[in-house]
């Protein structure tokens, strides 16, 4: 399956804000389901998230995508259970296109079973954890929200503001981003930092 149209076929607004509108369904669906990558520096994260976006991240893990994840070592403990199971799925010989035959079944899975088909998920390498951990001298949690989605045919859309992917970040109604065809962030950078410490994926 390819990745239809790409992300210049996706009218972007320059401001989103969650008190005024779904951003799942205005902006991370549409992107995710027009992207072959996804790259996330983000304070908080949760498998809410990936309930929420079922739909664009079907797509996407369909389309042969790969997300990617640096966050603060701040987890649920259902996340963290289900994303430790992640090297005991890795030894098995089934694969995420074996499991899910469509797009459908895995949306359906996403919404139904989110822990252990994110896991699959992460174990099949479409999705990536990394934990931002201070050293030194550094103290406190990681606390920027950028990200980048990436398609085809080299187009980029960047994305900054206060939002987590949360279910929490998705029904504060304060929270805004700020995104951009090509809008260059840090988040290249961060993701080659050596003290975002490999911990799943």
């Amino acid at each position: 399956m390819t990745s239809p149209r790409g992300l210049r076929s996706i009218g972007l607004k320059t401001i989103y804000t969650t008190g005024r509108e779904d951003l799942s369904r205005s902006f991370f669906i549409p992107l995710l389901t027009h992207s072959k990558t996804y790259d996330r520096g983000v304070g908080y994260f949760t498998s809410g998230w990936i309930r929420k976006n079922a739909a664009g991240l079907a797509h996407f893990a369909m389309n042969g995508g790969r997300a990617r994840w640096v966050t603060s070592p701040i987890l649920s403990p259902n996340d963290l259970i289900a994303l430790s199971n992640v090297n005991s799925l890795s030894d098995s010989p089934e694969v995420l296109e074996n499991l899910f035959a469509t797009v459908d079944e895995l949306r359906d899975a996403l919404e139904a079973d989110t822990l252990n088909t994110m896991a699959w998920m992460v174990a099949d390498g479409l999705m990536e954890f990394r934990f931002a951990i201070p050293t030194a001298e550094l103290d406190g949690d990681f606390h920027d929200k950028f990200g980048i989605f990436g398609d085809d045919a080299g187009q980029r859309v960047s994305f900054l503001g206060s939002y987590n992917d949360t279910m929490k970040g998705h029904r504060t109604t304060s929270q805004s981003m700020f995104s951009s065809h090509g809008m260059k962030t840090r988040l290249i950078l961060l993701m080659n930092l050596s003290n975002a410490l490999l911990v799943f994926g």
